[in-house]
Protein backbone atom coordinates (compact mmCIF):
# COMPACT_ATOMS: atom_id res chain seq x y z
CA UNK A 1 0.00 0.00 0.00
CA UNK A 2 1.12 3.56 -1.18
CA UNK A 3 2.25 5.30 1.99
CA UNK A 4 0.83 8.68 1.84
CA UNK A 5 2.66 9.63 4.98
CA UNK A 6 4.70 12.30 3.43
CA UNK A 7 2.19 13.78 1.43
CA UNK A 8 -0.44 14.47 4.27
CA UNK A 9 2.65 16.01 6.35
CA UNK A 10 2.87 18.51 3.30
CA UNK A 11 -0.24 19.27 2.77
CA UNK A 12 -0.38 19.98 6.95
CA UNK A 13 2.41 22.18 6.67
CA UNK A 14 1.65 24.22 3.89
CA UNK A 15 -1.79 25.04 5.36
CA UNK A 16 -0.18 25.78 8.56
CA UNK A 17 3.02 28.15 7.26
CA UNK A 18 2.68 31.44 7.92
CA UNK A 19 5.27 32.62 5.49
CA UNK A 20 4.99 35.03 3.01
CA UNK A 21 5.13 34.46 -0.27
CA UNK A 22 4.56 37.02 -3.54
CA UNK A 23 2.23 39.93 -2.75
CA UNK A 24 3.24 39.71 0.98
CA UNK A 25 0.41 36.60 0.87
CA UNK A 26 1.03 33.66 3.31
CA UNK A 27 1.67 30.36 1.94
CA UNK A 28 -1.34 29.02 3.94
CA UNK A 29 -3.48 31.09 2.01
CA UNK A 30 -1.92 30.58 -0.91
CA UNK A 31 -1.82 27.38 -0.88
CA UNK A 32 -5.65 26.64 -0.19
CA UNK A 33 -6.57 28.49 -2.86
CA UNK A 34 -4.28 26.68 -5.22
CA UNK A 35 -5.58 23.08 -4.42
CA UNK A 36 -9.09 24.82 -4.82
CA UNK A 37 -8.38 26.16 -8.28
CA UNK A 38 -7.02 22.62 -8.98
CA UNK A 39 -10.14 20.77 -7.77
CA UNK A 40 -12.00 23.11 -10.15
CA UNK A 41 -9.58 22.57 -12.99
CA UNK A 42 -9.88 18.79 -12.96
CA UNK A 43 -13.67 18.64 -12.36
CA UNK A 44 -13.77 21.15 -15.41
CA UNK A 45 -12.17 18.38 -17.30
CA UNK A 46 -14.17 15.42 -15.57
CA UNK A 47 -17.60 16.38 -16.20
CA UNK A 48 -17.16 19.32 -19.36
CA UNK A 49 -13.84 17.92 -21.10
CA UNK A 50 -12.90 21.32 -20.27
CA UNK A 51 -9.18 21.85 -20.28
CA UNK A 52 -8.50 24.91 -18.81
CA UNK A 53 -4.79 26.56 -18.97
CA UNK A 54 -2.93 25.93 -16.06
CA UNK A 55 -2.14 29.57 -16.49
CA UNK A 56 -5.43 30.83 -16.54
CA UNK A 57 -5.67 28.35 -13.27
CA UNK A 58 -2.90 30.20 -11.71
CA UNK A 59 -3.99 33.67 -12.09
CA UNK A 60 -7.47 33.13 -10.89
CA UNK A 61 -5.71 31.40 -7.36
CA UNK A 62 -3.40 34.06 -7.29
CA UNK A 63 -6.39 36.36 -7.71
CA UNK A 64 -8.69 34.94 -5.67
CA UNK A 65 -5.87 34.83 -2.69
CA UNK A 66 -4.88 38.05 -3.13
CA UNK A 67 -9.05 39.34 -2.41
CA UNK A 68 -9.63 37.23 -0.51
CA UNK A 69 -6.54 38.04 2.39
CA UNK A 70 -7.31 41.82 1.71
CA UNK A 71 -10.83 41.34 2.33
CA UNK A 72 -10.13 39.58 5.94
CA UNK A 73 -9.71 40.92 9.69
CA UNK A 74 -6.16 39.82 9.46
CA UNK A 75 -4.62 43.18 9.47
CA UNK A 76 -5.03 45.19 12.77
CA UNK A 77 -6.75 48.46 13.02
CA UNK A 78 -3.82 50.39 12.43
CA UNK A 79 -2.93 48.75 9.73
CA UNK A 80 -5.55 48.55 7.71
CA UNK A 81 -5.70 51.35 4.83
CA UNK A 82 -8.75 53.26 4.40
CA UNK A 83 -11.89 51.59 2.22
CA UNK A 84 -11.34 53.85 -1.51
CA UNK A 85 -14.43 55.83 -2.23
CA UNK A 86 -15.84 56.46 -5.41
CA UNK A 87 -13.48 58.52 -7.35
CA UNK A 88 -14.65 61.04 -10.33
CA UNK A 89 -13.56 61.22 -14.02
CA UNK A 90 -11.62 64.04 -15.42
CA UNK A 91 -13.66 67.10 -16.73
CA UNK A 92 -15.11 65.68 -19.86
CA UNK A 93 -15.31 62.08 -19.18
CA UNK A 94 -18.02 59.83 -18.13
CA UNK A 95 -17.99 57.08 -15.24
CA UNK A 96 -19.87 54.38 -15.42
CA UNK A 97 -19.78 51.92 -12.53
CA UNK A 98 -21.38 48.51 -13.04
CA UNK A 99 -22.13 45.16 -11.05
CA UNK A 100 -23.75 42.05 -11.26
CA UNK A 101 -25.65 40.47 -7.79
CA UNK A 102 -25.43 36.54 -8.66
CA UNK A 103 -27.93 33.84 -6.83
CA UNK A 104 -26.45 30.40 -7.28
CA UNK A 105 -29.59 28.69 -6.81
CA UNK A 106 -31.54 30.07 -9.77
CA UNK A 107 -28.48 31.78 -11.39
CA UNK A 108 -30.51 35.04 -11.28
CA UNK A 109 -28.27 37.52 -11.58
CA UNK A 110 -29.35 40.82 -11.37
CA UNK A 111 -27.37 43.76 -13.25
CA UNK A 112 -26.63 47.58 -12.46
CA UNK A 113 -24.46 50.68 -14.51
CA UNK A 114 -24.63 54.05 -12.45
CA UNK A 115 -23.40 57.07 -14.60
CA UNK A 116 -22.05 60.21 -13.37
CA UNK A 117 -19.87 62.87 -14.21
CA UNK A 118 -16.79 64.83 -13.32
CA UNK A 119 -18.75 66.47 -10.50
CA UNK A 120 -20.39 63.25 -9.12
CA UNK A 121 -23.60 64.62 -10.87
CA UNK A 122 -26.16 61.46 -11.89
CA UNK A 123 -26.74 61.08 -15.20
CA UNK A 124 -28.44 58.11 -15.72
CA UNK A 125 -28.96 54.98 -13.77
CA UNK A 126 -29.72 50.79 -15.59
CA UNK A 127 -30.74 47.70 -13.74
CA UNK A 128 -31.75 44.41 -15.70
CA UNK A 129 -31.46 40.65 -15.04
CA UNK A 130 -30.53 37.94 -16.84
CA UNK A 131 -29.86 34.09 -16.42
CA UNK A 132 -25.74 32.87 -15.82
CA UNK A 133 -24.03 30.01 -14.84
CA UNK A 134 -22.08 31.80 -12.58
CA UNK A 135 -21.15 34.90 -11.10
CA UNK A 136 -17.77 35.49 -13.32
CA UNK A 137 -20.18 35.58 -16.32
CA UNK A 138 -22.95 37.43 -14.52
CA UNK A 139 -19.87 40.08 -14.18
CA UNK A 140 -19.29 39.80 -17.54
CA UNK A 141 -22.56 40.19 -18.31
CA UNK A 142 -23.18 43.09 -16.43
CA UNK A 143 -20.09 44.78 -18.45
CA UNK A 144 -21.41 43.97 -21.33
CA UNK A 145 -24.75 45.56 -21.12
CA UNK A 146 -22.65 48.41 -19.43
CA UNK A 147 -21.00 49.10 -22.91
CA UNK A 148 -24.10 48.52 -24.88
CA UNK A 149 -25.63 51.15 -23.07
CA UNK A 150 -23.05 53.86 -23.54
CA UNK A 151 -22.75 52.91 -27.10
CA UNK A 152 -26.54 53.24 -27.28
CA UNK A 153 -26.49 56.60 -25.79
CA UNK A 154 -23.89 58.02 -27.57
CA UNK A 155 -21.79 58.22 -25.20
CA UNK A 156 -17.54 58.25 -25.71
CA UNK A 157 -14.88 59.37 -23.26
CA UNK A 158 -16.08 56.94 -21.02
CA UNK A 159 -14.50 55.16 -17.66
CA UNK A 160 -16.66 51.66 -16.69
CA UNK A 161 -15.62 50.65 -13.49
CA UNK A 162 -16.22 47.44 -12.06
CA UNK A 163 -14.88 45.20 -8.82
CA UNK A 164 -14.06 41.80 -10.86
CA UNK A 165 -10.36 42.07 -11.17
CA UNK A 166 -10.81 39.12 -13.11
CA UNK A 167 -13.00 40.61 -15.92
CA UNK A 168 -10.80 43.81 -16.19
CA UNK A 169 -8.01 41.36 -16.96
CA UNK A 170 -9.47 39.57 -19.40
CA UNK A 171 -11.19 42.15 -21.25
CA UNK A 172 -7.96 44.36 -21.22
CA UNK A 173 -5.50 41.70 -21.93
CA UNK A 174 -5.89 40.09 -25.57
CA UNK A 175 -3.34 37.48 -25.05
CA UNK A 176 -5.80 35.83 -22.23
CA UNK A 177 -7.71 32.56 -23.91
CA UNK A 178 -10.56 31.55 -21.34
CA UNK A 179 -12.51 29.27 -23.77
CA UNK A 180 -15.81 29.42 -21.76
CA UNK A 181 -16.14 33.00 -21.68
CA UNK A 182 -14.47 33.68 -24.84
CA UNK A 183 -17.97 35.25 -26.54
CA UNK A 184 -18.55 37.65 -24.22
CA UNK A 185 -15.38 38.46 -23.52
CA UNK A 186 -15.16 39.21 -27.37
CA UNK A 187 -17.61 41.42 -27.27
CA UNK A 188 -16.49 43.66 -24.63
CA UNK A 189 -13.60 44.23 -26.38
CA UNK A 190 -15.41 45.05 -29.75
CA UNK A 191 -17.58 47.49 -27.89
CA UNK A 192 -14.81 49.29 -26.07
CA UNK A 193 -12.98 49.51 -28.83
CA UNK A 194 -15.26 51.50 -30.74
CA UNK A 195 -16.14 54.17 -27.64
CA UNK A 196 -13.68 56.95 -28.64
CA UNK A 197 -11.28 57.48 -25.51
CA UNK A 198 -12.78 55.04 -23.06
CA UNK A 199 -11.34 52.29 -20.94
CA UNK A 200 -12.03 49.77 -18.37
CA UNK A 201 -10.73 49.99 -14.74
CA UNK A 202 -11.07 47.66 -11.61
CA UNK A 203 -12.40 49.38 -8.23
CA UNK A 204 -12.72 47.85 -5.27
CA UNK A 205 -16.24 47.17 -3.47
CA UNK A 206 -16.15 50.44 -1.14
CA UNK A 207 -16.16 52.45 -4.57
CA UNK A 208 -19.21 50.63 -6.48
CA UNK A 209 -21.71 50.83 -3.59
CA UNK A 210 -24.15 52.32 -5.20
CA UNK A 211 -24.37 50.11 -8.59
CA UNK A 212 -23.91 46.86 -5.73
CA UNK A 213 -27.14 48.04 -4.00
CA UNK A 214 -29.33 48.37 -7.38
CA UNK A 215 -28.25 45.06 -8.78
CA UNK A 216 -29.17 43.41 -5.44
CA UNK A 217 -32.35 45.16 -6.14
CA UNK A 218 -32.93 43.98 -9.67
CA UNK A 219 -32.05 40.47 -8.64
CA UNK A 220 -34.68 40.83 -6.20
CA UNK A 221 -37.58 42.59 -7.78
CA UNK A 222 -36.84 41.58 -11.59
CA UNK A 223 -39.25 38.63 -13.01
CA UNK A 224 -39.26 39.21 -17.02
CA UNK A 225 -35.92 39.40 -17.79
CA UNK A 226 -36.27 41.16 -21.40
CA UNK A 227 -37.07 44.34 -19.05
CA UNK A 228 -34.96 46.95 -18.80
CA UNK A 229 -35.54 50.00 -16.00
CA UNK A 230 -34.07 53.53 -16.48
CA UNK A 231 -33.19 55.60 -13.37
CA UNK A 232 -33.12 59.68 -14.73
CA UNK A 233 -32.73 60.47 -11.07
CA UNK A 234 -31.28 58.57 -8.07
CA UNK A 235 -33.61 55.71 -5.87
CA UNK A 236 -34.34 57.22 -2.04
CA UNK A 237 -32.34 54.27 -0.81
CA UNK A 238 -29.02 55.39 -3.12
CA UNK A 239 -28.92 59.05 -2.07
CA UNK A 240 -27.27 57.96 1.38
CA UNK A 241 -24.48 56.44 -0.75
CA UNK A 242 -24.34 58.63 -2.92
CA UNK A 243 -24.02 61.58 -0.37
CA UNK A 244 -21.06 59.62 0.93
CA UNK A 245 -18.77 59.92 -2.18
CA UNK A 246 -19.19 63.47 -1.67
CA UNK A 247 -16.75 65.65 -0.28
CA UNK A 248 -18.41 67.32 2.96
CA UNK A 249 -18.21 70.78 1.35
CA UNK A 250 -20.33 69.90 -1.60
CA UNK A 251 -23.89 70.45 -2.17
CA UNK A 252 -25.66 66.87 -1.57
CA UNK A 253 -28.57 67.91 -3.92
CA UNK A 254 -26.72 69.41 -6.49
CA UNK A 255 -25.29 66.35 -6.76
CA UNK A 256 -27.05 63.36 -6.11
CA UNK A 257 -30.49 64.80 -7.19
CA UNK A 258 -34.01 64.30 -6.00
CA UNK A 259 -35.61 60.77 -5.02
CA UNK A 260 -37.45 59.87 -8.22
CA UNK A 261 -40.89 60.55 -9.35
CA UNK A 262 -42.48 57.83 -11.31
CA UNK A 263 -42.39 60.07 -14.19
CA UNK A 264 -38.46 60.09 -13.77
CA UNK A 265 -38.23 56.00 -14.32
CA UNK A 266 -38.84 54.13 -17.31
CA UNK A 267 -39.41 50.85 -17.88
CA UNK A 268 -38.57 49.33 -20.84
CA UNK A 269 -39.32 45.98 -22.63
CA UNK A 270 -36.95 44.90 -25.47
CA UNK A 271 -38.04 45.25 -28.85
CA UNK A 272 -41.11 47.59 -27.47
CA UNK A 273 -41.39 51.20 -26.57
CA UNK A 274 -40.94 52.78 -22.99
CA UNK A 275 -42.91 53.51 -20.21
CA UNK A 276 -43.00 54.91 -17.12
CA UNK A 277 -42.66 52.66 -14.42
CA UNK A 278 -45.26 52.71 -11.37
CA UNK A 279 -43.65 49.57 -9.46
CA UNK A 280 -41.98 48.76 -5.98
CA UNK A 281 -38.83 48.13 -7.69
CA UNK A 282 -37.88 51.80 -6.92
Amino acid sequence: MLDMSPFNDWVKSSLLSNTTGRDNIPLNVSFAFGLWAIWKRRNAWCFSRNNIPIASTYKHSSWAALEWFYTQNLLSKEEKPTPPKWSPPPVGFIKINSDAAFVSSSSISGLAAVARNHLGVWLEGRVSACYAHDAYMAELVGIKEALSWAEGKGWDHCIFATDSSNAVTDITNVSVCNSRYNSTIGICRAKLDRLQDSTLIFEGRPANMVADLLAKKARNKFTLHSEVCFYQSPTLDCIKLLADDVPENDSINRVVGVAPHPSDVTFENLGASSRSLHSSII
